[in-house]
């Protein structure tokens, strides 16, 4: 798991988990009763389509899998120039547990785990074929 300052930032958190905390959930989360990762070791999203959204964005449609179950997806795909002339791709694909035999956690009414989620998505790319920083 990887607590980056924007994944802080996109959830609203202000403080870290502990080591021991963070090594809890993550064997959690790849455990059985979440991602199943042993059964289930890929997420994949397979697009289907492209086409121009607004602002000049994109809008990508495919199939996303996870947990053994692959449902439709639409993408909207914000799309930059930097100013070393990479270009940024960023993505926020909405999903629900639910929809993937997942269920999420209840704790007698204490900690409920919320059944939607978000994937965030963020790829930089330059032409030519250079890799990037």
């Amino acid at each position: 798991m990887l607590d980056t300052d924007a994944a802080m930032e996109a959830s609203g958190l202000s403080s870290r988990p502990g080591a021991d905390t963070r090594q809890d959930l993550q064997a959690e989360m790849l455990g059985p009763a979440f991602l199943d990762a042993v059964a289930y070791p890929e997420i994949t999203f397979t697009s289907d389509a492209v086409s121009q959204g607004e602002d000049g964005d994109l809008m990508v449609e495919g199939t996303f899998r996870l947990h053994g179950e692959t449902r439709d997806a639409r993408v909207p795909v914000r799309v930059s120039r930097n100013v070393d002339g990479t270009w940024r791709f960023r993505a926020t694909l909405t999903t629900h547990m639910t929809e993937h035999g997942i269920e999420p956690e209840s704790t007698l009414g204490v900690i409920d785990v919320a059944d939607a989620f978000d994937v965030f998505v963020e790829v930089v790319a330059r032409a030519g074929g250079e890799a990037c920083g």
